[in-house]
């Protein structure tokens, strides 16, 4: 019963981090856009690609609000992987 509380518990956080995380995801792309950058396809999240992906945008303020949303994609996805660890294989 207990593991079963605990994962009633996890999946209730669960829909609000996906709707927060597509949240920033969304910005993200608009942000690009905006500047008219075409940013089709899942490139434009990766670590490994973002320091190009910030060099695109022409003015400072704009990148810098670009980098907060790097972060804060970070760190939704941290807490999204931490929740699926905890999440009970067999309820």
């Amino acid at each position: 019963m207990q593991r079963w509380v605990q994962f009633v518990g996890i999946q209730d956080r669960l829909p609000e981090s996906a709707i927060v995380w597509f949240h920033v995801v969304n910005r993200l792309k608009a942000l690009y856009r905006s500047w008219a950058i075409p940013c089709a396809g899942w490139d434009v999240y990766y670590t490994r690609h973002r320091s190009q992906w910030l060099e695109k945008i022409p003015e400072a303020g704009t990148r810098r609000r670009a980098e907060q949303l790097y972060q804060q994609l970070d760190m939704l996805q941290h807490l999204r992987q931490q929740a699926r660890r905890e999440v009970p294989h067999n309820v």
